[in-house]
């Protein structure tokens, strides 16, 4: 069965509904004052963000290099996250 889009298209789609999530969650905030903190919305998003984008240039051909710099970058937004989230 072929699909009607590739997973280039797909893993792009995920990447706009977490920027427009973000957005969202950050305007909430600054409205209401309610929901995550800013930092914390950022660093969560920005940990998964940057796994969908070496994955993505990882299918668009980007040299290894490159790809395992963005995976390290996502994997220290990682480590930043779960330092905001230690209690």
């Amino acid at each position: 069965m072929e699909l009607p889009f590739t997973l280039a298209t797909l893993l792009d789609l995920i990447l706009l509904g977490m920027v427009l999530e973000g957005a969202a969650l950050i305007v909430w905030r600054r409205r209401t004052g309610k929901g995550p903190r800013v930092g914390a919305t950022v660093r969560v998003l920005l940990a998964g963000g940057l796994v969908l984008i070496a994955w993505r240039a990882h299918l668009a051909g980007a040299p290894l290099p490159g790809v395992a710099l963005i995976l390290g970058l996502g994997g220290l937004a990682h480590l930043l996250d779960i330092k905001g989230r230690w209690e």
